[in-house]
């Protein structure tokens, strides 16, 4: 470059530019790089850049002294500037990079055990010729003093050429009329590029010199930021503009209005309101502009109350908004979020590739609509997945029983989800699979019951069990697919129906689950002809509805389980109520959610157990034992044994095949409260008599099995099929019901929001002192409330273990009468 500019021998060229600490520096170039970091440099489209003699001596430089350079534009002093090696210093962040490369010569590299040449050159004093070291090594020079004075004016002027000015970087064009004509090489008189990377063009050229107008840009805020407007301020649209005008009529409180507007300008109002009052009901302020304000509190709270939103935006705007306007913002904002239902039907064969990759195993199956002709469209209509952790935790440690329901989807496009749930080794839920349907009919039950059939490995023998609600085409979907499994009803639906057919009353309804409860035909018989005596249409009713569908004393011994009711799916149904009614992937995805928690939680929980059981399991036993100092033991040989009541009910028990003629037991698989008495007589532990589908390893074999992480939606693989249409629903009149159809005699919810139901015609009753119409909070007697139930029996019990005294305990008992005389109180409820 310095061959270029017309200078013979080596020179050093330097430019001043300004460092990140405020002082001024000089910078050396020898490369192109560094060409490339001083145009970046540019302050207002000048340069100042200056050229000093050099001079190397074989591998090392001449250290000089610098305290008067003479210049070949004047003399410079060198106060208040450090010299600094550019080789070895390492700017800041906020200087430009300087290029790494090294320099290109033509000199061969360095052999072993000589010293590698310099990278920079120092410089030789032109008043003094010799050779003398120095201890300075820096290279350039930091000017102390940020703040500019008439020296540094006179400085400029005197050193600097103002005729040489760059214009730009790149395709721009640096004029170089100071530069004698024999000094440029041939290429520089050529068009086009330079070998510098540089354009030359005429100096005559009146429109490269003339300095382009800057103007402000609008950098966009959201919230509560007063956003800065000012004149000759460049917006990237128009709509930018509005927005920010909306956005400063919003914080101030006042009412601007737009005038006629084109597609590149906006007419408002002057913005200077020093005599307009504050506006409370501000047209400006819309639900577009409060969803992108509350984007982050929609996305933490997405079922945000709306007349919490009204509030929110009183307080932090000043500004009275709509409850209209606030479910709108909050539909706007969900809408980003999660994206539009039908945007979601596009992307649902990428979401099910995206599950079966990550968590193979899984089965996942679409159906969808036919037209006319029985082919077969794009449109949408029902999906199954079952994942591969619930498939094989169920085969491996559940109870063969699963229970079917179904609950409705509240979207846009309606729908049933079909569920399949099954029961733990701790009496709790395991979902298994679930559906999303059109309808509840035959039809889908057949589509549901095919799928789980062949996942679950569901044989069709009677040692399998299915409980249901007697859905809509469910019983006769059972029928045809599995018409050996033993079929069970809730109790609870039954009588439901046996209301609806006008059998109302509570003695009615302690009648039929008394009969649903007894565990053996006997006992079950007996209720029987009680209630054909009370009420004979209600028993005629009854008994078409066979018992085996219904009464514990006609169930299999298969499963282990004596449940009544079909709350598993109920139970399923209400921790997936927020999901019902979201576009289906965010539906599938909050499922998934669900399930995954569901699995982590369970797989913490069974490493708190205290012993092989679980602790549910450990209740029961706990409430049996506390019944069977009610029965005595005669021990009749050959480990069986004829246990008998004080009520003088007498039942026999089979220790070797573990069974009970009460049939609790051989129900449940937990030693009912007559086995127990045995053991207490015995004085044995009861290791290995609970069934092995509550011990904690089965627990453990159910869960743990691990359901696999996914990517985001912009990770999934792009399949090549056509994107899925989404079903056709005609929208029903009137406001969506998100609300469950209640009993016409079940009691409405608590108004608090909680499940808790409220207590009807029932007085309450103090446990400290006896009295009516407060309890043991509320009580100002001031004595020594007793010990809970739940306190008494907190300790877990989990090998209970049964002995006998070695002496008997005498019970004292005085009557009342007694105690009076001896200034004693007489105990409630009779002598303890």
């Amino acid at each position: 470059m310095c061959k270029e500019v017309g200078y013979v021998e080596e020179l050093s060229l330097y430019y001043k530019v300004c460092g990140s600490d405020g002082k001024w520096a000089f910078k050396n170039i020898q490369i192109d790089g560094d060409v490339t970091n001083m145009v970046q440099c540019l302050s207002n489209e000048l340069l100042e850049l200056y050229s000093v003699e050099s001079v190397i001596e074989q591998n090392k430089f001449v250290d000089v002294d610098v305290t008067n350079w003479v210049w070949d534009c004047g003399t410079f002093s060198q106060d208040n500037f450090t010299f600094v090696d550019l080789a070895t210093h390492i700017p800041s962040t906020n200087e430009p990079p300087v290029a790494s490369e090294p320099p290109a010569t033509s000199e061969p590299p360095p052999t072993s055990g000589q010293n590698p040449p310099p990278t920079t050159r120092r410089r030789r004093q032109l008043n003094n010729d010799s050779d003398s070291e120095s201890d300075s090594d820096c290279e350039v020079f930091i000017d102390s003093d940020y703040d500019l004075s008439e020296d540094d004016d006179a400085l400029f002027d005197a050193n600097v050429d103002t005729e040489i000015e760059w214009i730009g970087v790149g395709q721009k064009r640096v004029t170089r009329t100071d530069i004698p004509r024999d000094c440029l090489s041939e290429t520089d008189f050529e068009e086009g590029d330079s070998s510098d990377g540089f354009m030359s063009c005429d100096s005559g050229s009146d429109e490269d010199k003339e300095d382009k107008p800057k103007f402000r840009k609008y950098r966009p805020v959201v919230g509560k930021v007063q956003p800065i407007i000012e004149e000759d301020m460049v917006f990237k649209k128009r709509a930018q503009c509005v927005e920010a005008i909306r956005q400063h009529a919003i914080l101030n409180g006042k009412a601007i209005t737009f005038e006629k507007n084109d597609t590149d300008r906006v007419k408002t109002s002057n913005l200077n309101h020093k005599h307009c009052g504050w506006v409370w009901t501000n047209k400006l302020l819309n639900s577009s502009w409060l969803a992108r304000t509350y984007f982050k509190e929609f996305k933490i709270k997405p079922s945000w109350p709306v007349t919490e939103i009204v509030e929110q935006v009183m307080g932090d705007f000043n500004v009275k908004i709509s409850v209209t306007m606030a479910y709108n913002a909050r539909k706007k904002a969900i809408k980003k979020m999660e994206g539009s239902y039908v945007e979601q039907y596009g992307k649902l064969w990428d979401y099910c590739g995206e599950m079966v990759r990550t968590n193979p195993g899984t089965s996942v199956y679409m159906h969808f609509k036919k037209d006319m002709d029985g082919i077969t469209t794009d449109k949408f209509e029902r999906i199954y997945i079952c994942w591969a952790a619930l498939k094989k935790g169920f085969i491996e440690g559940c109870k063969p029983i699963i229970g079917l329901d179904g609950c409705h989807l509240k979207g846009p496009h309606g729908g049933q989800l079909l569920a399949a749930i099954a029961i733990d080794g701790n009496n709790q839920i395991y979902p298994v699979a679930y559906a999303m349907v059109e309808v509840e009919d035959e039809e889908c039950w057949s589509w549901f019951l095919q799928y789980l059939i062949n996942d679950l490995q569901i044989p069709n023998e009677p040692t399998f069990t299915i409980i249901l609600d007697k859905q809509k085409g469910l019983i006769n979907a059972i029928m045809n697919l599995l018409p050996c499994v033993e079929h069970r009803h809730c109790v609870r639906h039954l009588h439901s129906n046996m209301k609806r057919a006008g059998h109302t009353g509570q003695a009615v309804k302690e009648r039929l689950w008394s009969l649903a409860r007894a565990t053996y035909m006997g006992r079950f018989k007996s209720i029987m002809e009680e209630f054909k005596k009370e009420d004979d249409a209600a028993f005629k009713w009854l008994a078409k509805h066979e018992a085996h569908h219904w009464s514990r004393s006609h169930f299999s011994e298969a499963p282990k389980c004596d449940m009544l009711l079909n709350n598993l799916c109920e139970s399923f149904n209400a921790a997936i109520l927020d999901a019902r009614d979201k576009p289906i992937i965010t539906m599938l995805e909050r499922i998934r959610i669900y399930l995954i928690r569901h699995l982590v939680k369970r797989r913490t929980f069974v490493e708190k157990w205290h012993g092989q059981i679980g602790p549910k399991i450990v209740k029961l036993l706990d409430k049996n034992i506390a019944l069977c100092k009610e029965y005595v033991v005669v021990i009749t040989g050959d480990n069986q044994f004829e246990v008998k009541g004080f009520s003088g009910n007498t039942f026999c028990i089979n220790m070797n095949a573990q069974t009970c003629s009460c049939r609790r037991w051989d129900l449940t698989g937990i030693p009912c409260a007559h086995a127990l008495a045995v053991f207490r007589e015995s004085r044995k532990k009861i290791e290995g008599i609970v069934h092995h589908y509550y011990q904690k390893q089965t627990y453990v074999n159910t869960y743990k099995h691990v359901m696999y992480p996914m990517n985001g939606m912009d990770m999934w693989e792009k399949t090549d099929k056509p994107p899925i249409q989404p079903p056709h629903y005609a929208r029903k009149s009137g406001r969506p019901k998100k609300c469950r159809m209640r009993e016409v005699d079940e009691p409405p919810p608590a108004e608090d929001g909680t499940k808790k139901m409220k207590r009807h015609l029932k007085k309450l009753s103090c446990r400290r002192c006896g009295g009516k119409g407060h309890n043991v909070r509320t009580c100002s007697s001031g004595l020594e409330a007793p010990r809970s139930k739940e306190k008494q029996c907190s300790q877990v019990i989990t090998q209970p273990t049964f002995s006998q005294p070695s002496q008997p305990t005498p019970i004292v008992t005085r009557s009342p009468k007694a105690l009076a005389r001896r200034g004693g109180a007489a105990p409630r409820g009779g002598a303890p």
